[in-house]
């Protein structure tokens, strides 16, 4: 039976409502404890949710089977996107936004790490991930992070324009089965120049692999993002962006659903 994509987006909401409702407790409960450090908390947040360990993990890299301990497959890409993101601003950047934003981990690490004196935007359709951002930015006096309900099948962006805005996703368009096109071309209006990354499982739509792959077979299974690789494609070819990297599978720690980097630029 097909879900018609409304009702898959409504149940993924709900489940996320509950996974970032979880988080949210532990959020709270280390604020509670007298935590006013940002980059404390929030390290003492992941290492609670993510339950971190030295054991042996199978994971993926540039497309090769390896196995770590679990904390360095985690660790691995979590500094890979941020190092990914840093070089991808510049010193005109006047916003970062991150479409399904969850948490906001993704922002808050980015900021701690070097990332620019600017607007951050948590544009994500739950409330409990937008709590869990908002408790954690309000840790540090000098973070300017907004959370705003966000809906991939109705996408608007009520943001200021900039000269240049950075936008990123990961792992979250992979939510949605068939990406409206809006999605991307309304970021356009963001800045007179705008920078795209995507850490997103998509690596079988680059190969256009057969029904048998294992990555295709878990997205289908999973309803999983099935045309953002034929969009941006399509996009490119009408000179509505320039695609400017592409690493398949650069790092994952689920073999079926590696992060598959791409970076675009309009104007």
């Amino acid at each position: 039976m097909t879900v018609p994509s409304a009702e898959k987006g409504r149940r993924s909401i709900g489940k996320y409502e509950q996974t970032w409702g979880g988080l949210r407790e532990i959020v709270e409960r280390v604020i509670a404890s007298g935590e006013r450090d940002l980059s404390r908390a929030l390290r003492l947040v992941e290492a609670e949710w993510r339950g971190m360990t030295a054991e042996p993990a199978d994971g993926l890299a540039f497309g090769e089977p390896v196995v770590l301990p679990d904390a360095a497959l985690f660790g691995g890409r979590r500094d890979l996107i941020l190092s990914v993101l840093r070089t991808a601003c510049r010193p005109e950047t006047g916003m970062v936004a991150e479409l399904g934003s969850g948490s906001g981990i993704n922002l808050l690490n980015l900021h701690l790490w070097g990332g620019p004196r600017v607007p951050y935007y948590a544009l994500e359709p739950t409330e409990q991930g937008r709590a869990c951002a908002t408790l954690l930015a309000g840790l540090d006096d000098g973070l300017r992070l907004i959370a705003h309900p966000f809906d991939y099948e109705s996408p608007r962006y009520d943001l200021p324009r900039v000269g240049h805005a950075l936008v990123f996703t990961s792992h979250s368009i992979e939510q949605v089965t068939e990406l409206p096109r809006e999605v991307v071309t309304a970021l356009f209006d963001l800045g007179e120049s705008v920078t795209g990354v995507h850490f997103e499982p998509i690596g079988w739509q680059l190969r256009e692999a057969s029904a048998d792959d294992p990555a295709r077979a878990w997205a289908e299974k999973k309803r999983y993002n099935r045309n953002l690789w034929a969009l941006l494609s399509a996009l490119e070819a009408e000179d509505e962006l320039r695609i400017v990297t592409v690493v398949p599978d650069i790092i994952g720690d689920n073999r079926r659903n590696a992060s598959t980097l791409v970076v675009w630029h309009k104007g």
